[in-house]
């Protein structure tokens, strides 16, 4: 960490802890069976892909949630959690045509990104939780 801060070293780390991840870089690339799915800023990543929380008065009809950009999808009672990908603003109109009571921007992880992107990379859900 030292060698870093003071001569601008590049480091590259192999690991599946993402939280220390997290903690220490600036920069995330990840290489899934010798192919590069993504190699960014963690800024710019985290501004690409959101977590949207909001509550309705209704249940919202399963057709909603077929938008292009939405990830995944986890209601309890009134409150889902969304995560998008890509243009949160457009998402974000279309909810809020539904009136919702509340709508906001909620942080999120290194590892929800990765479980979340990686799920159209042969990772199941189920599997990377359970471990």
């Amino acid at each position: 960490m030292d060698e870093v801060a003071e001569n601008g070293t590049t480091v590259f780390i192999s690991t599946h802890n993402l939280h220390e991840l997290e903690r220490i870089c600036d920069h995330i690339a990840i290489i899934h069976r010798g192919r590069l799915l993504f190699n960014e800023r963690l800024e710019d990543l985290k501004h690409k892909v959101r977590k949207i929380q909001a509550a309705f008065k209704n249940p919202l009809p399963a057709e909603v949630w077929q938008k292009t950009g939405i990830l995944n999808v986890e209601q309890q009672g009134r409150v889902y959690n969304i995560i998008v990908q890509g243009s949160a603003d457009e998402i974000t109109a279309e909810l809020q045509k539904l009136q919702p009571i509340f709508l906001d921007f909620v942080d999120i992880s290194l590892e929800e990104i990765f479980i979340h992107r990686m799920g159209g990379e042969g990772y199941e859900l189920k599997k990377i939780v359970a471990q």
